[in-house]
């Protein structure tokens, strides 16, 4: 044993002492190591960041509508993750079941229907019935959609062939959120 410093209020030190306060051994090796712990609890999964987009119209715009239908255009403030605009249509690159939700608001009343379509073809859960003559419109609805494919709102006239003018401000809005994933084979 060596003396690691000198204490002088130890009565031992100075005299060869093994005292704990001043006088220290050589170390010891490392001893061996221990067994392996027990696995804790799986942690909570991976973070889901769901696609969405929410698109709008903000110009007065007025959309020729007749029996083919005409798509509306989504291309202001847009923020998107998953779902990209293409001018009147929104493309998906995430495959999924969506929350849709859309807003029409004219500023005349028409007969109208008013849907989504995907690839061209009709959402059926999407459509919205307006023979009587209606401004404003609202809809939401769950659909399953795959990477590629191509949304469009449509607006069509219903027994006219007629101009629809959009209101200012917002006169359409559509938001998509996906709400879980859809597995494709």
């Amino acid at each position: 044993m060596s003396h690691s410093s000198f204490n002088p209020d130890c009565p031992h030190c100075g005299c060869g002492c093994t005292c704990p306060c001043c006088c220290q051994g050589a170390t010891g090796a490392t001893g061996a190591t221990g067994a392996t712990g027990v696995t804790g609890a799986t942690g909570p999964a991976g973070g889901f960041l769901p696609a969405y987009l929410t698109a709008c119209n903000t110009t007065e715009a007025i959309i020729p509508i007749n029996h083919h239908g005409a798509a509306i255009p989504m291309h202001d403030n847009v923020m998107q993750h998953g779902l990209t605009t293409l001018g009147n249509s929104i493309k998906v690159h995430t495959s999924g079941i969506y929350l849709v939700n859309y807003e029409l608001h004219l500023t005349a009343q028409i007969p109208l229907d008013l849907y989504l379509t995907k690839n061209g073809v009709l959402v059926s859960q999407s459509k919205i019935c307006a023979p009587v003559g209606e401004s404003d419109f609202s809809h939401g609805f769950l659909a399953d959609f795959k990477t590629g494919d191509i949304l469009s709102l449509m607006i069509y006239g219903v027994g006219i062939n007629t101009d629809a003018c959009l209101r200012e401000g917002v006169g359409a809005i559509i938001n998509f959120v996906q709400v879980g994933y859809q597995h494709h084979c």
